[in-house]
């Protein structure tokens, strides 16, 4: 991602672009497992719910490292689901594509 305003820009390695509506779910977004060190509190990401497919909009309430192995992390969702989740089912999100309240 090469930059978010009301469209999310993607360059891809080969020197190609893209831009999606920052309300398009089907928009490219980063898929990798995040840092653990970088999902704090106050976080806005994107999460699994329930091991569902879709990923839902939140912030990361509690963070539990007791464990540094594997740490798990709260989530409130927008629509006020909770769950604790693990790296593997977050993905960190900008502020600006959060607000839409999409559903990835």
């Amino acid at each position: 991602m090469t930059s978010v305003d009301s469209k999310v820009h993607v360059k891809f390695d080969d020197g190609d672009q893209i831009s999606h509506d920052i309300s398009d779910v089907t928009a490219v977004l980063p898929d990798s497992n995040p840092d653990s060190e970088v999902l704090q509190k106050g976080t806005r990401v994107i999460a699994s719910f329930s091991n569902r497919a879709q990923y839902y909009v939140g912030r990361i309430t509690e963070v539990n490292k007791s464990d540094p192995k594997n740490p798990s992390f709260h989530i409130l969702f927008d629509d006020g689901d909770k769950q604790w989740n693990t790296p593997s089912k977050i993905r960190i999100m900008p502020d600006t594509i959060c607000s839409t309240g999409a559903i990835f």
